[in-house]
């Protein structure tokens, strides 16, 4: 699993971005049922997040950023 390791982290982390000012603007407050249904849109499955599909290193972390942005259809 990737998630919980520092690729995964920095591309949620910089998906949170544009996930965020899809809903909201600065200072604003955004649901967890909005992030949810966001994150509904995305079609990976457990077994996806690996090493072999996500790259260790920002190269990776940049791949998944890429496919959350893609698949949830946010403008970046």
């Amino acid at each position: 699993m990737i998630l919980n390791k520092t690729n995964g982290h920095n591309a949620l982390m910089r998906f949170f971005r544009p996930a965020y000012l899809n809903f909201a603007s600065p200072g604003q407050s955004v649901t967890k049922e909005k992030f949810f249904g966001l994150f509904e849109r995305v079609g990976l499955s457990d077994n996806d997040f690996d090493r072999t599909k996500f790259l260790p290193g920002s190269t990776g972390a940049t791949e998944l950023y890429r496919m959350l942005v893609q698949q949830t259809g946010l403008a970046v």
